[in-house]
């Protein structure tokens, strides 16, 4: 064999010859700091030890090998590539790359030792031969060179866009022209040169031009840089093709300690973001702050704007200060080129202007990039139950809906493109413009010659199946229907909603209290402002009020008028709590319009709480023994004060709610223990574990919730629990099937301030656009079709229709934030192979109660396909895979055969499929020989922390804790989250399991609200120059990251805890103030959240309420907060850093 050629010449500029240091030793294991890292349950153990090496010839690649990858390489020429690739030999491509150091393993294990290098002048084929260089060192793994798709001769050539709509002149101006060169260039021709090919006795390692790597120096030992390209964002205008064929690579974990990086040459226009590295030292608990956390990606605040998305900034440093640019979604779904971007991230600040294609506040894909067939999806997820399905989130009601004036159809009013969603009024009401084969509604997408997108057939010319102007330029509109579109009769649903309150209740003045004073006037101002916008149709909005204890339910009756003086207030009891409560009168005998009647209502609430509540408290203390229980003898001697009859509380709300629908509100504090529908306390019996489940085989729940959707009730349960008292089992599981099955809330309030939050719970609800009598369907193009729901709302019914094949959900009441999951599956066959796009429509049938119409609400999504699975990982969503991994997590927890240790062991498992698919699929051969890198794609970077986050997290870790005897988390608290997690939205599932800790400085004047200057008085400008406050960057939750003289605020998404450490003065104490100051900027900042659009539904599930955790005092309160730090080692995982190298070791035991 010829000897191998000598090395190439040092790169222009600099003098520096190939160095053959010896590597240095391993650093020293991470201090344990009292805590362990091994968890009980799933193996994060060290890895075991390798077998013996004593030929270093194995630790190299084989030669044949790598001379047939360089014979394989295709010969590129220089005169096409990019001008910024020939100015010099070692430009790569500009990928957004992080390369990370694993800490070694647990010093129990075996340290996996580099080979011996090999002197330049030992033995071999002379003085002038080459040997192979040492190995990377273990403190310090290199970036890596990307790899380049051979390229092809034979060039495909792409099918024609669909048709876009031409606007009119005198229209709102459309986005920015798009440039056909920007799209249509082929991206080989875009590519850097590649590097230089190792000589055949080179061991695959990262180099810099061709030669060995440096020294460790300083400089690369101490920052970690991530260079991005502006492009990676969603601009205005569909964005040129990437010089980098995969800029989804972002982050390489090596063996080593921390991570440092290899100095790349940046694309032009981009901006480098650099991370400080953790020092040698490991985890100091005397530290200020945690290197290693900070060394990881940096946790997005919902302040940033979408810009900043693939960077994961929060944009310090001026970059918070950019306007919001509108994104335009179809123009950058024909704009875009392989690789597809995903829509702006749900939780970041941005606005979207509807120029065809459905907004992704209505509907979001967790891939954008749809595979064209089954095969090819299966390559993105190596799991076989899940690897050949798709989802989707759809938020129907997302933006309220405004009618248009059909005298000012052109142009189109700009709130109809951003705030609101355009109600078409000029198609027949019986039959909107639809096609005839496939019944799909006319949209935007419709080819030449009235062809239908979803089964390219033509249809007729005619009134019914032509789109209107407004569905040729709007993704979502909305139609005026009737006829056989009405599935209620004789009446609509009316607006009514009824409380009923028992009346046990520590608190049930202050709830009666907080209706009248602040539910009640908000109902009253939004019904007004209704009537004013329907002027042809007044609805009467009534309300009504129950007390229930274990004696009966108290109907109150309106107050009568005797010579202009006002009567005691009079009584109806309903005494049957055993069999089949009723009410007893109709409905408008009891119940107040809230527009004209305010008055009667408000005197009412006066003297229920001056007569009949001190009554009935009164009655508490009474010995209660004329209730006839079978099942337990002893509860007849319970006094009242110990018993609720909630079960027959929400039967006569449904009896008295039958004939018109409406919402029906639970008011309680413990579970209903007597009466109909009677709970046992399952968390502390023996024989009926576990408690988080529901009962399925409930008679009465069952019953319950069946008649609920018949006759559209949709049922909020309000459960208040005092957090300074032991916690009873209130049966959460149980009593959520309820709300889930006809659509309502689940609410529940456990802080010490409870009333604010009690109050804008309950305001939500009434006041926030909603549909009733609801039927949701789903279409898909050729080649998909819709599996399942992925949520307990509801009730999913079959089609029984022979041209599609899609269930429909019927639902009570669909609000603005109902967030409903679709599994979508290929067909036999496929997406056809000359088809570029796929689509898929959905189409929400509701009554709108203020007015009594039917409408139909038509949102058409366009996603792109594609041919390769590497090209599916830069499309994915995450905010939309972590929504739904969080469904999947809830269903699969309740099943009976299922634990919590299995399910910690699918999310796990899922995660791992997804990296293993991703090296495997995306990677090629010369980038799997390096086994010192986790590498996982840019856009589901923070798809780690999420996993952890989620087994560390209430929802999945285990009850059992070794210093209490009390369990943490209880059983209601896990069910609680469960209801949650199965609704949980792309905004907010990341915060459900993972919090934001902000350190909140000490001065007052920081962090003020940012304002700008309007330039106009567009809706538009306004939007784009909305003031907002700038939140700090966001901590990794650990607890090396808490100060002893700080205070910091810590967010679960559904609390705000405010941290005060014990070193933190008494003046500074007495000066904070939650609603005032920088810490009330920041809280009002969070409970907004993202939120741009004044009329779109905040992403919170919940009103966040503000707790405050004094360290020194409230010691038993701030430990177990520090069960929110998932960064840090617990009973339930490992620390992140470690968890990094779990995963990497099982990648690489799975390739």
């Amino acid at each position: 064999m010829p000897p191998p050629p000598p090395p190439p010449p040092p790169p222009s500029g600099g003098n520096r010859r190939p160095q053959w240091n010896p590597p240095p030793p391993p650093p020293p294991p991470l201090p344990s700091s009292g805590r362990s890292n091994q968890p009980a349950g799933r193996g994060f153990a060290p890895p075991p030890p390798p077998p013996p090496n004593n030929n270093n010839n194995n630790n190299y690649v084989k030669t044949n090998n790598i001379q047939h990858h360089q014979q394989q390489q295709p010969q590129r020429s220089t005169q096409s590539q990019h001008p910024s690739a020939q100015s010099s030999s070692s430009s790569y491509p500009s990928s957004s790359t992080t390369t990370f150091a694993a800490p070694p393993p647990q010093p129990s294990g075996t340290t996996f030792l580099p080979p011996k290098p090999v002197p330049p002048n030992s033995s071999g084929s002379g003085s002038n031969s080459f040997q192979a260089p040492p190995p990377p060192l273990p403190q310090a793994s290199r970036m890596q060179p990307l790899p380049h798709p051979a390229s092809s001769s034979s060039s495909s050539i792409r099918p024609p866009p669909p048709p876009v709509v031409s606007y009119g002149a005198s229209m709102m101006p459309p986005p920015p022209p798009l440039n056909p060169t920007n799209y249509t260039v082929n991206n080989r021709s875009m590519m850097a040169p590649p590097p230089p090919q190792p000589t055949p006795t080179t061991r695959m390692m990262s180099t810099t031009n061709g030669y060995p790597p440096p020294p460790i120096t300083a400089a690369t030992a101490a920052a970690v840089v991530v260079a991005n390209n502006n492009n990676n964002g969603l601009p205005i205008r569909p964005p040129a093709p990437s010089s980098n064929p995969y800029p989804d690579m972002t982050m390489m974990m090596g063996n080593g300690y921390y991570p440092t990086t290899t100095p790349t040459t940046p694309a032009p226009n981009a901006v480098a973001q650099t991370y400080p590295t953790q020092p040698k030292g490991g985890n100091n608990n005397n530290s200020t702050d945690s290197s290693s956390s900070s060394s990881l990606p940096q946790i997005p605040v919902p302040t940033r704007p979408h810009h900043d998305n693939d960077n994961g900034n929060n944009g310090n440093g001026g970059r918070q200060q950019q306007l919001q640019e509108p994104y335009y979604p179809k123009a950058t779904l024909l704009g875009q080129s392989d690789p597809v971007q995903p829509p702006p991230a749900a939780d970041s600040r941005f606005i979207v202007i509807d120029d065809g294609n459905a907004s992704p506040l209505f509907i979001r894909s967790t891939i954008n990039a749809i595979p064209k067939d089954r095969g090819t999806l299966q390559k993105v997820v190596l799991d076989s139950s899940s690897n050949d399905k798709m989802e989707i989130l759809c938020t129907p009601l997302a933006l309220p809906s405004g009618i248009v004036p059909t005298f000012q159809t052109q142009p189109l009013p700009e709130e109809f493109r951003i705030s609101h969603v355009a109600v078409d009024g000029s198609t027949d009401k019986k039959k909107p413009p639809r096609c005839e084969y496939c019944f799909a509604y006319a949209n935007s997408f419709w080819g030449d010659g009235n062809m239908c997108n979803f089964c390219t057939r033509r249809n007729r010319m005619n009134n019914y199946n032509v789109p209107s102007p407004l569905a040729s330029m709007l993704g979502t509109v909305e139609y005026p229907v009737n006829g056989p579109f009405v599935t209620r009769t004789p009446i609509p649903v009316q607006p009514i909603t009824l409380y009923a309150i028992d009346a046990t209740a520590p608190s049930c003045k202050q709830y009666v209290e907080i209706l009248m004073e602040q539910v009640f006037p908000k109902l009253q101002d939004h019904a007004e402002q209704q009537q004013q916008q329907h002027v042809r149709s007044k609805p009467s909005v009534r309300v009504g009020i129950v007390f229930c204890v274990a004696s009966g339910i108290y109907i109150p009756t309106p107050p009568t008028y005797k010579n202009d003086d006002e009567q005691d207030v009079g009584y109806i009891v309903m005494p049957d709590i055993q069999h089949d409560p009723f009410s007893p009168l109709p409905i408008q005998d009891w119940t107040f319009d809230i527009t004209t009647e305010f008055g009667h209502l408000k005197v009412l609430c006066t003297k229920l709480v001056e007569d009949l509540i001190p009554k009935l408290i009164k009655e508490r203390v009474r010995v209660h023994d004329t209730i006839g229980n079978n099942n337990s003898k002893d509860q007849q001697q319970q006094p009242i004060y110990q018993l609720s009859c909630g079960g027959a509380a929400m039967a006569f709300l449904v009896d008295a709610l039958k004939e018109t629908g409406g919402r029906a509100v639970w008011i309680s504090w413990r579970r209903p223990n007597c009466g109909l529908g009677m709970l046992r306390d399952r968390e502390r019996s023996r024989d009926i574990k576990p408690a988080h489940k529901p009962i399925k085989d409930n008679p009465f729940y069952n019953s319950l919730t069946q008649k609920c959707q018949e006759y559209k009730i949709a049922m909020d349960i309000v459960i208040h629990t005092n957090p300074a008292v032991p916690k009873a089992f209130i049966d959460v599981a149980t009593l959520g099937q309820v709300c889930a099955g006809s659509n309502g809330s689940l609410i529940r309030i456990n802080s010490p301030n409870w009333r604010e939050c009690f109050a804008q719970e309950l305001i939500k609800r009434v006041t926030c656009f909603a549909g009733w009598d609801c039927i949701f369907k789903v279409r898909c193009s050729s080649g998909l079709r819709v599996n399942r729901f992925l949520n307990d709302i509801g009730k999913s019914v079959g089609s029984n229709t022979i041209t599609s094949s899609s269930p429909d959900l019927e639902l009570a009441v669909t609000q603005s934030d109902t967030c409903i999951g679709v599994e979508l599956e290929h067909r036999v066959g496929g997406i056809p192979k000359e088809d570029s796009f796929v689509y898929v429509q959905t189409a929400l049938l509701y009554t709108n109660a203020w007015t009594g119409e039917r409408r139909m609400r038509v949102s058409t999504l366009g996603l792109r396909t594609c041919n390769r699975a590497e090209s599916c990982f830069p499309s994915i969503d995450f905010g939309a895979l972590a929504a739904i991994e969080l469904r999947r997590v809830a269903d699969y927890v309740v099943r009976p055969e299922q634990d919590l240790t299995s399910t910690r062991d699918m999310v796990i498992d899922r995660c791992l499929s997804i990296l293993t698919a991703y090296k495997r699929t995306v990677l090629n051969e010369q980038m799997i020989h390096h086994r010192s890198q986790l590498v996982m794609p840019e856009k589901l970077r923070l798809l780690p922390s999420f996993v952890l986050a989620l087994v560390k997290s209430p929802l999945l870790r285990d009850s059992s804790d070794r210093r209490s005897q009390l369990p943490n988390p209880w059983a209601d608290e896990r069910s609680y989250l469960i209801q949650q997690a199965s609704r949980a939205s792309p905004a907010t599932a990341f915060l459900m399991v993972h919090p934001l800790l902000f350190c909140i400085p000490n001065d007052d004047e920081a962090l003020p609200m940012k304002t700008f200057r309007s330039s106009d008085d567009t809706l538009l400008s306004k939007l784009r120059h909305s003031p907002y406050v700038q939140l700090p960057d966001a901590k990794s939750p650990s607890i090396t990251n808490l100060k002893d003289d700080q205070i910091y605020l810590m967010d679960t998404c559904f609390a705000l805890y405010v941290l005060i450490e014990k070193g933190v003065s008494q003046e500074r104490i007495q000066a904070l103030d939650p609603e005032n100051g920088a810490l009330g900027r920041v809280i009002r900042q969070l409970r907004n959240f993202s939120q741009v659009i004044p009329e779109a539904a905040n992403p919170r599930p919940t009103f966040p309420p503000v707790i405050v955790v004094n360290a020194q005092k409230e010691s038993d309160t701030y430990n177990s907060l520090m069960k929110w730090m998932v960064a840090d080692a617990t009973l339930s995982g490992t620390d992140l850093m470690e968890f990094y190298s779990y995963l990497h070791r099982e990648v690489q035991s799975q390739l």
